[in-house]
């Protein structure tokens, strides 16, 4: 996994707000249609985040996710661009809308 580089100001968002939902009594925090740079710099600042972060990258990962969902408190869930989540998740997580501009910056100025 290489590292991924982002701004000061740019980590503070990305692990302050799902740290702020979770202070706000949400158990269960979600970011969907994610790129891979974005999935690999919450991999690499886990012990960042007041909870446990679940990667979901296809359906493979799917069960680990579910007992997650059932069982664990304080999860931030970050889904991939390349696979879309059931309302068996959708229903029951708060969802952070990360600024576009943001992502595009996490992933080297590319869209995704």
């Amino acid at each position: 996994m290489s590292q991924v580089h982002v701004c000061v100001k740019d980590v503070k968002k990305l692990i302050d707000t799902p740290n702020n939902l979770f202070n706000q009594d949400f158990t269960r925090v979600a970011i969907y249609d994610m790129p891979e740079s974005v999935m690999a710099f919450y991999e690499q600042h886990k012990s960042s985040v007041s909870g446990e972060v679940v990667i979901v990258r296809s359906r493979d990962d799917e069960s680990i996710a579910a007992a997650k969902r059932n069982h664990g408190e304080n999860i931030l869930f970050v889904f991939s661009s390349t696979y879309k989540p059931s309302s068996y998740f959708t229903s029951v997580c708060k969802e952070y809308v990360v600024p576009y501009a943001l992502v595009k910056r996490v992933n080297g100025g590319k869209a995704w």
